[in-house]
């Protein structure tokens, strides 16, 4: 769902070009009421898809990350299995899970201070949470049908506020 920002878009981009033709039938104070409400309707449609966006890219992240991860996971689970059952017998304790603190935190190193501290932020959030990638997804997407419902509202608005200072009624 990607929000319904053609309505402003299109709406607009008429409202503008034939206001000759519109200032007859819609008082000057009327158009500025409706070009005002009308951008924010598109305001809001920008920004229900950047939420689709984030959703969308979430998903593939996720799933793709799920491929790619599995057959490291599987590889770990036999090397620890075999490296523990060396290291009892040499006497040695030796930690083999996988920290995805660490992991994010080597993968933060070439972003600005700014970009790490997020990512660390994100990461201490969601700690032990496995669905946490889910999560921002279903998060995203609730974002999305809330502000394309704002979006809708304020075109429903548009069109109220056109008829209510219209000269014709």
């Amino acid at each position: 769902m990607a929000g319904y920002d053609f309505f402003p878009g299109a709406t607009g981009a008429l409202f503008i070009t034939q206001i000759k033709s519109i200032l007859p039938f819609l008082k000057p104070e009327g158009f500025k009421v409706c070009l005002v409400v009308l951008v924010i309707s598109a305001v809001l449609g920008f920004i229900a898809k950047y939420h689709s966006l984030r959703c969308e890219i979430q998903s593939n992240v996720q799933s793709k990350l799920s491929e790619l991860i599995k057959p490291v996971f599987d590889k770990h689970e036999e090397d620890e299995t075999k490296i523990q059952s060396y290291a009892e017998k040499k006497g040695v304790e030796l930690e083999t899970e996988i920290s995805l603190s660490k992991i994010m935190e080597k993968f933060s190193r070439p972003f600005p201070f700014w970009v790490k501290w997020l990512i660390n932020r994100k990461v201490t959030k969601t700690a032990g949470d496995r669905q946490a990638g889910f999560h921002i997804a279903v998060k995203s997407y609730m974002s999305q049908l809330r502000w394309t419902f704002f979006q809708a509202c304020m075109f429903l608005a548009f069109m109220l506020s056109a008829a209510w200072y219209a000269n014709a009624i």
